[in-house]
């Protein structure tokens, strides 16, 4: 103990407080008495916490941005499912060990050489609509790259990522003016949902093109998901040389 929380820990014993309890209320009164000298001193703060700023040296980055249009698609998670036959024809039961027939579409099993059972092959899968949304994605980012344009290999900043989704035909037409005329903001506050499922296609689809990886990215600042008269995903990023 300090000598502060000693003096304390006296003071609840004097009020006739117990060994444990007066142990407990001098701990609380050195956290209290901790925080308030953190909060008041900013010299602490600079101690405790290593505040980085962003080098924002013109020669040291490139900056780019693109468009990809259309509403923005959210990318669910991979779904999983058995391997099937995909065509007619004969194999051997894990069962029984003999021939037998199957039809397409049928479950594949197999005995499992490890554990002596009967299995099956789980396999992962996306559907098909986002691997094609990826690939229109990759043949917008390579249209508008500029033709000297090397891919970020080092830090990656994302400056701006605007999600923008085609009007609601419940809007009013002072809203659809305003989307138009772009006199206001109106945020899109349904699914899908910002921070996991909006941003993840159209991040891998600039993987290889724009950037190495899209692990580069450490900063993303900017980021909003509204409706707006055009749709589609605005992205400028900061990356450097």
């Amino acid at each position: 103990m300090s000598n502060w929380t000693e003096e304390q820990y006296q003071k609840y014993i004097d009020q006739g407080k117990g060994k444990v309890e007066a142990k407990k209320l001098a701990s609380i009164d050195t956290i209290n008495k901790n925080a308030d000298l953190f909060n008041n001193d900013a010299s602490t703060k600079t101690t405790l916490f290593d505040v980085a700023e962003i080098d924002n040296t013109t020669d040291k980055y490139r900056t780019i941005t693109l468009y990809l249009s259309g509403d923005p698609m959210p990318k669910q998670s991979y779904r999983s499912g058995v391997q099937r036959f995909r065509d007619n024809g004969m194999h051997t039961c894990p069962w029984s060990g003999k021939l037998v027939e199957h039809k397409t579409g049928d479950v594949f099993v197999y005995k499992n050489k490890n554990t002596g059972r009967v299995d099956v092959i789980s396999i992962a899968y996306q559907d098909k609509k986002y691997e094609d949304r990826i690939k229109q994605y990759r043949i917008m980012i390579q249209n508008q790259l500029p033709k000297d344009f090397v891919k970020f290999e080092k830090e990656v900043h994302i400056v701006k990522l605007e999600f923008i989704f085609s009007p609601l035909k419940s809007f009013s037409k002072k809203i659809l003016d305003g989307l138009q005329n772009k006199t206001i903001i109106k945020y899109h506050l349904k699914r899908p949902d910002l921070p996991d499922n909006c941003k993840k296609l159209p991040l891998d689809s600039m993987s290889g093109l724009v950037y190495a990886d899209d692990s580069l990215i450490c900063t993303e600042n900017n980021v909003i998901k509204r409706y707006g008269w055009r749709s589609g995903i605005i992205i400028e990023l900061k990356g450097e040389l």
